[in-house]
């Protein structure tokens, strides 16, 4: 194992309360994150009238950097996961998520990549929640809604979980929110007294890659449920393999460049092969791409704009939500798709 010494900050935001001081966590192993694999798929129909849809991660998973993500663990007396369980009985752990602009969208599915899901908790709950943002003093703001519950047991190694959310949670007019994991139940349940008995936990870029300011943690006190950064907390930059799907109203802003293409696929759900059909492109040629959950391009096609369609054979991919996207030198449009 490769050992990271850091300096531990012993100061809090306004605001905040600083959780007790931290052990030194050890690498506990790096993976690439794939998107095969996906434990749950989301076959909720796009809302009808003009909305974008956009898989949003964290900010960090952005950076050449973001591309080896890894497990923080400590294995002194005080053992278990900066991006997860362990003693100090971290509630929630939570990531802002960042729009090139303003806008109103609806959060349809939550994204996570976990690096453990342990057996004795197999039985236990999960859930991702949704947060405003308030402001870079104090940014976690008001709760908006949960998604559907997962069991450990569902949780994938192998790729992102998706977390549908039944009821779509709306977000008005922001360019960032925060979304989180909920391991409250992995801790306290029924079944147990105070003490946990065994682990969850999420991927993390790596040390030093990222901004430790935008990823936080829940934890319980004397005084009642506090939060704080994970910088404040453990003296890393570093952030949470999290993001969420959305469905979107059209940014105004020329930064990201829109089209309305008249975009359809059939099947939907699809199966074997998907016909993407599109149509008014104005330049010579338009990219129609097939993209997994977490942005990873799976299929690409550069056709023709006056064919006006694409077919890409699925019948290989592993069962979820995906999205599809056209995109010419004028603008681009993308929508989504479940394949079964």
């Amino acid at each position: 194992m490769k050992q990271f010494l850091l300096l531990l900050c012993l100061c809090a935001l306004t605001g905040l309360h600083a959780q007790d001081t931290r052990t030194l966590p050890v690498v506990d192993g790096t993976k690439t994150p794939v998107a095969s694999g996906l434990s749950q798929s989301v076959a909720n129909p796009a809302p009808a009238g003009r909305q974008i849809v956009d898989t949003l991660l964290a900010p960090g998973l952005g950076l050449p950097c973001g591309e080896s993500l890894a497990l923080y663990f400590s294995d002194t007396a005080q053992t278990g996961y900066l991006s997860g369980t362990n003693p100090f009985f971290d509630l929630e752990k939570l990531q802002i998520i960042e729009l090139d602009d303003a806008t109103t969208f609806d959060v349809t599915a939550g994204l996570a990549l976990f690096g453990v899901a342990d057996a004795n908790v197999a039985d236990r709950t999960v859930i991702m929640n949704v947060y405003t943002y308030a402001t870079a003093a104090n940014p976690l703001g008001d709760y908006l809604g949960s998604s559907d519950e997962l069991l450990v047991s569902d949780l994938s190694l192998d790729g992102y979980t998706v977390f549908p959310f039944s009821t779509p949670v709306t977000v008005d007019g922001a360019d960032r929110f925060i979304i989180s994991v909920d391991l409250t139940d992995v801790y306290f349940n029924a079944q147990d007294s105070v003490d946990y008995v065994g682990n969850v936990a999420l991927l993390s870029t790596e040390i030093d890659c990222g901004d430790g300011t935008n990823a936080f943690e829940i934890f319980p006190t004397a005084d009642g449920n506090r939060y704080n950064d994970i910088l404040t907390n453990w003296g890393v930059d570093l952030e949470l393999a999290l993001g969420a799907v959305v469905d979107r109203q059209p940014f105004v802003s020329v930064r990201t460049p829109l089209a309305d293409y008249g975009l359809s696929a059939s099947p939907n759900p699809a199966t074997d092969d998907l016909t993407v059909r599109f149509a008014g492109v104005t330049d010579p040629t338009a990219t129609v791409s097939l993209l997994a959950p977490d942005g990873r391009r799976v299929a690409e096609r550069t056709v023709a704009a006056g064919s006006g369609r694409a077919t890409f054979s699925v019948a290989e991919l592993p069962a979820g939500l995906y999205l599809y996207r056209v995109q010419t030198a004028s603008g681009s449009q993308t929508a989504r798709v479940v394949v079964r």
